[in-house]
């Protein structure tokens, strides 16, 4: 079966016209019905019924059509693929991001990225949330990864992940026995805090403040790296987001619990051009941070 016989059926069969499907294919109706007869003689079978409203697919088309999407489908893929390969070797991807995911969750998402395009060379942004984004919309870079909600009416947005913000402490610490406590018991543990009216600390000030609670703050830094030293140092306990600390609780260095009340998370956010405007190197950022985000059952990313 050739590939063109394949895209005509296809073409005809969804626009159920072949007056349409000339217009869109560029080819003469007696060379659209010709390309049709070869491919039902290959198949030997009748796919299409002609009638004076228009085309109607028989049984076999209707079966049919499908499996043949799906083939054109695979192969404009693999078109675009080997174009990507051949003509952007030297490509450039300029991806912007908050300085946590820079820290904590953008590592890891290069690292996948460059073993699959290793021809495309990365350049990173960092900035806050706030401003990552305008870059965006200024093309100063091609997408950010960014934590909350940052207003653009040109951007697309896709949220890709929910994140929990955790109670830290050491693993001697009284509370280490427990999975899970509440705001209201938190409310009387001193902490170590992030800075106040910054970054994630934000969404911390507000949870306490929608149970008409306050935190009791025995300490303020402005670098979660020095609040898990001084977690790991006994010195206090914190609440972190917890893609900061998923090492050192694996590591068994922190110990986290879960807090039972809504309100305490944190969203992360790709903001990038229209999806069918992006280059192609950032349509495939794009999709493989997608399908790790937003398909968390799929353990590798195969962009084949």
């Amino acid at each position: 079966m050739e590939l063109r016989d394949l895209n005509t059926f296809k073409v005809i069969a969804e626009t159920k016209k072949f007056r349409h499907a000339s217009e869109i294919l560029n080819y003469t109706q007696p060379t659209l019905t010709a390309r049709i007869k070869n491919l039902e003689d290959e198949l030997g079978i009748a796919l299409l019924d002609r009638t004076s409203q228009g085309v109607n697919l028989t049984k076999a088309g209707e079966l049919f059509l499908p499996y043949v999407q799906k083939i054109i489908k695979t192969a404009e893929e693999a078109t675009d693929a080997l174009i990507l390969l051949k003509n952007d070797l030297t490509t450039n991807l300029l991806i912007g991001a908050s300085f946590f995911v820079s820290c904590y969750e953008l590592p890891s998402l290069l690292s996948t990225f460059r073993k699959h395009y290793p021809q495309i060379c990365l350049h990173v942004r960092t900035a806050r949330s706030t401003e990552i984004v305008p870059m965006v919309e200024r093309n100063e870079i091609q997408l950010a990864i960014a934590r909350g909600v940052v207003a653009s009416a040109s951007l697309e947005k896709i949220k890709l992940s929910e994140e929990p913000i955790v109670l830290c402490t050491h693993p001697s610490h009284p509370l280490s026995t427990l999975t899970r406590i509440s705001l209201q018991d938190i409310g009387s543990i001193p902490l170590i805090a992030y800075q106040r009216g910054r970054g994630y600390w934000v969404v911390v000030e507000k949870a306490f403040e929608n149970f008409s609670l306050k935190p009791v703050i025995m300490m303020e830094l402005d670098s979660i790296e020095a609040i898990k030293k001084m977690i790991m140092q006994t010195v206090g306990a914190s609440l972190l987001p917890y893609a900061a600390v998923q090492e050192e609780i694996a590591q068994k260095q922190i110990h986290a619990l879960n807090i039972v009340n809504p309100g305490l998370t944190r969203d992360t956010y790709l903001y990038s051009g229209p999806l069918n405007k992006i280059s192609k190197p950032t349509k495939a950022f794009v999709e493989m941070v997608k399908m790790i985000y937003c398909e968390p059952d799929k353990t590798s990313f195969n962009p084949e």
